[in-house]
């Protein structure tokens, strides 16, 4: 188990270095297109793409086994804290009037509910209402700046304010709400710029660049942090 774990994490580091490579590439203009250019030539020979293709589904494996062996980390480390939790909640239970119970249960019914009523009926036709303002106020050019960001957004809009009129929002609204947040965001950004279409072009491409790298960023820190989880369990063992 522990080799199958130290495998599995050098497989993580470099099938995540993988990973990283291909943004990185999109983001960084210091990197050779030649050399993208090359790799895609050698990537386009039939039996290195089979090559190629077979050493990613090794490290997917190699992944999935270090993955396990973490949750069995996890599994064992929890499931104490659950069991004592599950043993002091049927204590209370057992020495608690049922009457009592069932009040606190209809209060956090309640409670459900009424956030789920203000959600669908307060917060979301004020979203709604901005959001329809905002993209029928853009012009053409910043149209076009908007689908850089999202580009079956408008797509997406349209079947989000169908769901609406049927009431049928659920799935439609959970899709579409991060993109919806940023939409309006940018909208705003796009509104308060004078300078021109170039300047909105460029604008536009240095903030996703920018949103990039924060992405990547939160992915390595995520990242180191469970390679760092896993080695300091596997040297505790070892030792």
């Amino acid at each position: 188990m522990k080799k199958a774990g130290l495998i599995g994490i050098i497989g993580l580091i470099l099938y995540q270095a993988f990973l990283w490579w291909t943004p990185y590439s999109q983001v960084l203009p210091s990197i050779p297109t030649l050399l993208l250019d090359y790799a895609q030539l050698v990537l386009s020979i039939t039996w290195i793409q089979a090559l190629f293709n077979s050493i990613m589904h090794a490290m997917s494996l190699l992944i999935m086994l270090a993955l396990l062996s973490f949750a069995l980390v996890v599994i064992g480390v929890y499931i104490p804290i659950v069991k004592s939790v599950v043993t002091q909640l049927s204590e209370w239970m057992a020495t608690t009037p049922t009457i009592a119970i069932l009040l606190i249960g209809l209060v956090l019914f309640g409670l459900t509910q009424s956030v789920n009523i203000i959600v669908s009926f307060v917060i979301w036709p004020l979203v709604f209402e901005r959001l329809d303002y905002a993209l029928t106020s853009l012009s053409d050019d910043e149209q076009d700046v908007m689908k850089i960001f999202a580009p079956t957004f408008f797509e997406e809009w349209v079947m989000v304010r169908s769901a609406r009129i049927k009431d049928e929002l659920g799935s439609m609204v959970n899709m579409v709400f991060p993109t919806t947040l940023k939409i309006l965001i940018m909208v705003e950004v796009l509104h308060s710029q004078t300078q021109g279409y170039g300047h909105l072009y460029q604008m536009a491409r240095q903030s996703f660049h920018i949103e990039r790298l924060i992405t990547l960023t939160i992915h390595l820190i995520v990242t180191l942090k469970i390679l760092k989880t896993l080695t300091s369990y596997y040297f505790h063992k070892s030792t």
